[in-house]
């Protein structure tokens, strides 16, 4: 998608990914550094898995903020002038019913997406110079929402 979106801009991309599902920053953190210090990149694009960044608090700051910051000081260390993005993903369509409880933020679209935005932004501004790239919020203003998911209520419908 990068590359098509640069190459209809008049740009020229090169482009490498590595997004297994599911993948966690602690997971990219035990294998995809390599990858990051193989190229060097104008811009590397850095996605949790897609419940990680919407948990408690302590969670996040515990777990979520060191891996994120291991994966930053790599693309630093690798070249100074490259940009971490941090892709905000977008919340579950129906909610996220393994942890809902008692009306909890995580029973709805809405409060899933705002634990998201606030987790992520927190990760670029800790990690400057990094970047959001919102893709969440632009699910949050699309008037057919419901019509981006796929069945499971949480994936991208292609």
């Amino acid at each position: 998608m990068v590359k098509n979106l640069a190459s209809a801009a008049g740009f020229s991309a090169s482009v490498s990914s590595v997004a297994p599902g599911g993948q966690t920053l602690g997971g990219h953190v035990s294998s995809s550094l390599g990858r990051i210090t193989s190229g060097n990149w104008d811009v590397v694009v850095i996605q949790d898995q897609s419940q990680r960044p919407s948990f408690p608090y302590g969670y996040v700051y515990n777990y979520i903020i060191p891996e994120a910051k291991t994966i930053v000081d790599t693309i630093k260390a690798k070249n100074p002038c490259t940009v971490p993005v941090f892709f905000l993903t977008w919340g579950k369509r129906d909610g996220d019913s393994q942890n809902c409880a008692d009306g909890s933020y995580f029973c709805n679209f809405e409060g899933i997406q705002d634990r998201l935005t606030e987790s992520y932004t927190t990760l670029a501004y800790l990690n400057q110079p990094a970047r959001v790239a919102p893709a969440g919020e632009a699910w949050r203003n699309y008037a057919n929402r419901a019509a981006l998911f796929t069945g499971d209520g949480s994936t991208l419908c292609q």
